[in-house]
């Protein structure tokens, strides 16, 4: 069967095709569909597509069933790093399953699933039981959806604390004047409460501008038509040096987005 051609059988009754994509970052891909008709005008009155997909996983493990009353009534996914496989059934049969098992629930869906996401930076386990699908209520028991943290049940939840390294008074230069502004240069210091004694240290830049650096307004409401002003920002910054250049770089960034340019001149100094 070659890829990318559509074939028919029964009397055009049932037509199938295989689709296959190879990307170099994203691994490889393919598609099976099976597409059949109930009348000789060749109706599409069901479909079956099985999907796969090699060195780019969704989830590092785990599968999940779902029943819609929509399109694609049921799927089931399945993950086992580094393979993906997703089955769609989209036949009468599905939908009168689907339609008992969702009539009395809210949005007409329901899935179960379990996996383990390695996009995260944390590794968690992630598990809806019986749930709408994409949605989260207050009210819902942590038993049905709820995830747990495998880091955190290792080595224990993280910590952290702010360690001030200086505090200074500087000009921060526009092209229309300086402005005045305060600088507390500090460490973001965090640890795992089992290994407190390996800590992981980031030195930011807390930026305060008293009287503040104008920009043109964003104009998305009538009150925000007019000027309007930075007065802070926090930052990574090794130094004070590199703390101002982020701050004029995000001024210089605004002003041009909003409609301005370098040479934009805030109102109150223009008059």
């Amino acid at each position: 069967m070659k890829p990318n051609v559509m074939y028919s059988k029964f009397g055009n009754r049932v037509s199938y095709c295989w689709r296959q994509h190879n990307d170099r970052r994203k691994g490889r891909s393919g598609r099976l569909g099976i597409y059949y008709g109930r009348d000789l005008d060749h109706t599409i009155s069901g479909a079956i597509s099985a999907e796969y997909c090699v060195l780019d996983p969704v989830y590092l493990l785990g599968g999940r069933i779902e029943f819609r009353q929509d399109e694609d009534p049921l799927s089931i996914s399945i993950w086992v790093w580094p393979f993906s496989l997703y089955l769609r059934v989209d036949t009468p049969v599905a939908k009168r399953i689907a339609r008992r098992l969702t009539t009395r629930t809210w949005g007409g869906e329901r899935e179960v699933a379990v996996h383990i996401s390695p996009r995260s930076e944390r590794a968690t386990v992630r598990w809806s039981l019986w749930h709408p699908v994409h949605s989260w209520h207050s009210n819902t028991p942590r038993w049905r959806n709820g995830s747990w943290d495998l880091l955190d049940a290792v080595l224990g939840r993280r910590d952290m604390r702010w360690e001030s390294i200086e505090t200074v008074t500087v000009s921060i230069p526009m092209p229309e004047r300086s402005y005045e502004a305060n600088i507390e240069m500090r460490d973001h210091v965090s640890w795992r409460r089992r290994m407190s004694f390996r800590t992981q240290r980031h030195r930011c830049a807390n930026v305060a501008i008293p009287g503040g650096i104008g920009h043109p307004g964003k104009g998305e409401n009538a009150w925000d038509c007019g000027d309007d002003a930075t007065f802070g920002m926090s930052c990574p910054a090794q130094t004070v040096e590199e703390a101002i250049g982020k701050v004029v770089a995000s001024i210089y960034r605004d002003r041009k987005r909003y409609g301005g340019s370098y040479t934009f001149t805030p109102m109150d100094i223009a008059l």
